[in-house]
């Protein structure tokens, strides 16, 4: 239950870094209570497991096995779990709290596998942790399986491997939907934007919703401002996209723009990601700042959100913004923001460099300016804006150029 509960805290904007650290300590406790049992508390894990093979029990068991040497979970975890992609998903977060040692024995075995279940385990977890798999990776960009080309691409793009871009520009039109996504996004990254018309082809219905905020990020901080203003338009014309297009909006990070985000506020299907569009603008922070509005609306039915279950938490998670109280707000604060520059949460976007994680505070704000650097040039690794946090000089702080 806690590592569900803490994948889902680094998916929401407004947690901060002492809500993530707290949750990871006491998740931290748990664990090291059960490896106090030994294989008392494997037995358990693997029972817990097979009555329930969701993600946060395949973390919990992956983890204890990982910790005491069993070499045979992962084929029992392939052949069980719910949702095999999700299981994946799951044994690289269980990585995050496993010694390096560990983390490089079981990497190394999995990524040279024939089944192809660990080969994509291996690389998950090079993802989320950015770990370094050097000549390893060439070969896994023409596997037979398409799970394994598709993650082999992300990581690519993470890890800012700029001479795989060609790569990357090629498999973006593949005929596998996960290939050619994941090859996109790379491409946009490490490829100077050659892949920036088939990543903006997959905002909207046709796309899960994850895909759609993931591209719309991306592509973004990837088009020119002229083109950005053109393709924001369109996704602002159609209902289905409106909502990739205010999150559009933020990412520009063009403040122009606010007289019309404060004008959607009104509309409680886009209220609250508008909302969040002015705080990436703006760096206000909507709850904090006594914008909210006094009492809170239904939230609307939002088609785009019922299948979505990660982004109707995001959903939920944003606060609901008071329009007349956000105007009262530019009409004290908005001749800071200057229109000749893209802002991102109240000062110029090229200004985020080398930044000190403590100045971030809130998981939101790690994602964005995570993406900004990543996009600086080709080369650029993504900022782990999930890893672990912890506490030095008083103050909560993140690695997030692990490795």
């Amino acid at each position: 239950m806690l590592f569900m509960q803490h994948r889902h805290l680094t998916e929401m904007p407004n947690v901060r870094l002492p809500d993530l650290y707290e949750t990871e300590q006491r998740l931290s406790a748990h664990l090291d209570f059960g490896m106090y049992c030994g294989a008392q508390a494997l037995d358990m894990a693997r029972s817990i497991f097979e009555e329930s093979p969701t993600r946060g029990e395949v973390s919990m068991f992956a983890h204890v096995a990982m910790l005491q040497g069993n070499k045979g979970f992962p084929e029992l975890i392939g052949d069980m779990a719910a949702d095999p992609q999700d299981a994946v998903a799951a044994i690289g977060h269980a990585f995050a709290f496993c010694g390096k040692p560990v983390r490089r024995d079981y990497l190394g075995q999995w990524i040279h596998s024939d089944n192809p279940f660990l080969v994509q385990s291996a690389l998950e977890a090079a993802i989320q942790h950015r770990l370094n798999l050097r000549d390893l990776l060439i070969p896994l960009f023409d596997h037979a399986d398409n799970g394994i080309r598709a993650r082999a691409f992300e990581y690519a793009g993470v890890m800012g491997l700029a001479e795989h871009g060609p790569r990357a520009e090629e498999a973006a039109g593949d005929s596998a939907p996960d290939v050619s996504f994941a090859a996109a996004v790379a491409g946009c990254r490490i490829a100077s934007g050659a892949t920036i018309v088939p990543l903006l082809s997959k905002i909207g219905p046709s796309s899960s919703a994850r895909d759609s905020r993931l591209a719309t990020e991306v592509a973004f901080l990837t088009l020119n401002e002229e083109n950005a203003r053109d393709h924001v338009r369109t996704l602002l014309s159609d209902i289905d996209t409106r909502r990739w297009g205010l999150l559009a909006l933020g990412v520009i990070g063009a403040a122009r723009t606010l007289d019309f985000i404060i004008s959607d506020m009104a509309a409680p299907e886009f209220s609250r990601m508008a909302g969040w569009a002015f705080s990436m603008i703006t760096g206000a922070n909507v709850a904090e700042d006594d914008l909210e509005l006094d009492e809170f609306p239904d939230s609307p039915d939002n088609p785009l959100l019922e299948d979505a279950p990660e982004e109707d938490a995001i959903e939920e998670a944003l606060p609901w913004p008071d329009p007349e109280r956000v105007k009262a707000w530019m009409s004290e604060n908005g001749s800071r923001l200057s229109s000749d520059h893209s802002m991102l949460f109240g000062l110029a976007r090229w200004s985020y460099q080398d930044i000190d994680t403590t100045q971030l505070e809130f998981q939101g704000r790690f994602r964005a300016v995570a993406q900004a650097i990543a996009m600086q040039a080709p080369n650029r690794r993504l900022p782990n804006w999930r890893s672990r946090v912890f506490l030095q000089d008083r103050q909560f702080q993140r690695d997030w150029q692990m490795g």
